[in-house]
């Protein structure tokens, strides 16, 4: 891919791949870097220039995947203990035992560096686009999308294309993604009361969540949405809720929804998921893949 060609689509998008163990006090997925390479085969269709962020001993392999695709692609080396907030976040977990509980394999540092990670790259603009937009290394992946859009076992799912960055150049607010209705009361051990207080709504105001896999928008919406991102973080983490990037985007998307662009969704399930089906009128998280693609709404546009 050219540099100029790199800018022709107006987005870039910015991920990371750490390879971490769940038994670390830091949690992790415990996942390896093959797995990740499964889904970024998938991502690097959308032909977009792309910022990985990685541990030093990967830096060597991803940059060599990018290449051999002819994906303008930037990898960078980030310790987590540059990520901010870190010492609150990790004394947190600790307080918490997170690392002995069975939702230890979350990482809270790469949640939570989601959109900062993002805002540095709106500053930096190295690919010289006018959007910038997250979107998670592993998303590519059975459970999200059916085998007539992933071909298993090791195929590139059909919904990721160069039409998907073109279609995001018709939204104009911050693009989110949606799960509506939200089960329960509680979205990542927060009492949903605790976070309507934080964005200064009524109680029972908040029924719905946003997800962190896919958002972002226009660079400087970036960067305003981010000194309020982390002004909420800091609240949250001051009154000892741990939470994700999706409390925090959730609050932020209930205290002024005008700000965003919503797709929405009903159920991470599909067709091919064994243990329960869809209903009729649930609207899967793939499908909001299909119809950003072909203009069609399922959220504000």
């Amino acid at each position: 891919m050219s540099g100029q060609r790199a800018g022709a689509s107006g987005a870039t998008f910015v991920t990371a791949v750490y390879e971490r163990s769940p038994d670390d006090v830091i949690g992790g997925r415990g996942f390896p870097l093959d797995r990740y390479l499964l889904s970024l085969a998938s991502i690097v269709r959308l032909d977009a220039p792309l910022v990985v962020y990685t541990q030093r001993h990967l830096a060597a392999r991803l940059t060599e995947f990018f290449q051999s695709r002819g994906i303008a692609a930037r990898v960078l080396s980030r310790p987590l203990s540059a990520v901010p907030h870190f010492w609150p976040i990790t004394e947190l977990r600790i307080r918490q035992r997170v690392h002995t509980k069975p939702y230890r394999d979350r990482c809270h540092l790469l949640c939570f560096a989601k959109f900062a990670w993002l805002a540095d790259q709106a500053r930096d603009d190295p690919f010289g686009t006018a959007r910038v937009y997250w979107i998670d290394a592993g998303l590519s992946y059975p459970a999200l999308f059916p085998a007539r859009h992933l071909p298993r076992p090791f195929g590139v799912c059909d919904l990721f294309t160069p039409a998907l960055p073109a279609a995001l150049d018709r939204y104009r607010p911050f693009l989110v993604c949606e799960l509506a209705p939200m089960p329960g009361r509680h979205l990542h051990s927060v009492d949903t009361r605790d976070m309507e207080r934080l964005a200064g709504v009524a109680e029972g105001s908040i029924a719905t969540h946003i997800v962190g896999g896919l958002f972002g928008g226009m660079r400087e919406q970036v960067l305003d949405l981010y000194d309020d991102y982390d002004r909420v973080l800091a609240r949250m983490l001051s009154a000892d809720l741990l939470g994700t990037e999706e409390n925090v985007l959730t609050v932020l998307f209930h205290r002024d929804p005008s700000r965003f662009c919503a797709r929405t969704f009903t159920t991470w399930h599909h067709e091919d998921t064994d243990f329960t089906q869809p209903a009729a009128h649930d609207v899967p998280f793939y499908r909001m893949f299909q119809d950003l693609e072909s203009g069609a709404s399922t959220g504000e546009g």
